[in-house]
């Protein structure tokens, strides 16, 4: 079962989504809360499987209140306004919900993370089988592992708690751990981290230009900060 909780700050539709959720068998409930700071608090008490997780609160946003939390747990957001949804796709949402809420749309999305995350152990033992293949970087997304050569990677781009990978055939991959977790798994000979928060492939770098832009052979522009500048450039002798 899921160990699930709710964060709405309208009481209402918080004790309706509550009581949606105990009749569906998936789902075990283990608390609720009405705000970013309190459900920042809870969430770290109980360790969920899963958050239903309101968009907007009264003290900031639900993207806010995950940024918080040290463990990632999966995220059904709830929102009245569809011009969100786009944004909780791109931060990796396993599905979201338009207010008012239907109890067959939540049952159904709930039933969804759930079918999924029956295959959590062999997607760790197939990780661990390709772990040792450093030619290949897993990456595991609400659609399944990514199975990605390196060679194919032109840069990460960290966003808070997320990364998005950035591909040489135009495609993006946004995974919900911080860029900092990919220093040590990308291979020093072929990457180097240029800023806060890039990681690019020394192998599609095509200039860097006067103003500090590293400009990539898709023709995007990376900036350089100053701080990494010389480092960077070393990097390109020793790889």
């Amino acid at each position: 079962m899921l160990r699930t909780i709710v964060i709405e700050d309208e009481d209402l539709i918080r004790k309706m989504i509550v009581n949606m959720v105990k009749n569906i068998d998936a789902v075990n409930f283990i608390g609720e809360a009405g705000s970013v700071h309190e459900g920042v608090i809870l969430a770290e008490a109980t360790q969920p499987d899963l958050i239903l997780l309101d968009i907007q609160l009264r003290d900031g946003s639900g993207f806010t209140l995950l940024e918080k939390l040290m463990t990632k747990p999966k995220v059904i957001f709830i929102t009245a306004y569809d011009e969100y949804a786009i944004k909780a796709i791109r931060l990796g949402a396993l599905d979201y919900l338009l207010k008012p809420i239907d109890e067959e749309e939540l049952e159904k999305a709930i039933r969804k993370v759930f079918q999924q995350s029956q295959y959590a152990e062999p997607f760790s033992e197939t990780a661990a089988m390709l772990s040792e293949n450093a030619n290949k970087l897993l990456l595991r997304t609400q659609e399944g592992l990514h199975i990605l050569r390196m060679e194919t990677i032109l840069y990460c781009h960290g966003e808070g708690s997320y990364t998005q990978f950035h591909l040489k055939d135009g495609s993006k991959i946004m995974v919900s751990k911080p860029l900092k977790e990919y220093d040590s798994l990308l291979p020093e000979n072929q990457f180097a981290r240029c800023h806060q928060s890039y990681i690019v492939n020394l192998n599609e770098v095509n200039r860097i230009d006067k103003s500090d832009l590293i400009i990539m052979t898709n023709r995007d522009e990376i900036p350089l900060s100053s701080r990494k500048k010389k480092w960077f450039i070393d990097s390109f002798f020793s790889s």
